[in-house]
């Protein structure tokens, strides 16, 4: 169990690291590749807001492009549920 940690932790720092050095942009493609809530139906609630809609891209500053009601909003941060 120990090693499997320390060889998890490894890892995050290696990928962490190479962010740092390269730089985001580097790092986007890898994350959108295994974010599991690209492409899903998903409900946002930020501040005293609730919105539904589809998770539809990643910018590059990392916030959520979420399409909902034919506007297409930027969402720097918020508590994001998928919908079934």
């Amino acid at each position: 169990r120990q090693r499997l940690l320390l060889k998890i932790y490894r890892n995050l720092m290696q990928k962490y690291f190479l962010m740092l050095s390269r730089g985001f942009d580097f790092f986007l493609p890898l994350y959108k590749e295994r974010c599991a809530t690209l492409g899903k139906e998903i409900s946002v609630s930020f501040h005293d807001t609730l919105l539904r809609g589809k998770a539809e891209g990643i910018t590059k500053e990392g916030s959520l492009i979420v399409h909902t009601e034919g506007k297409r909003l930027i969402l720097h941060s918020g508590d994001v549920q998928h919908l079934r």
